[in-house]
């Protein structure tokens, strides 16, 4: 993945969806990012997604 060559502090997911993204970049230790989308998950997406259940 290019974030090893660039290391970004920071990112803007726009158009998020269900925040899979978000979790990636957290993977590689960036604290600082925000997630934006006009379609609210529902919470079992949520969980599924936080949980894998």
């Amino acid at each position: 993945m290019r974030l090893r060559l660039i290391h970004p502090q920071s990112f803007i997911d726009v158009g998020c969806g269900d925040g899979t993204w978000l979790l990636v970049f957290q993977e590689f230790g960036i604290q600082d990012y925000l997630g934006i989308d006009g379609n609210i998950p529902s919470p079992v997406s949520f969980v599924h997604l936080i949980t894998g259940i």
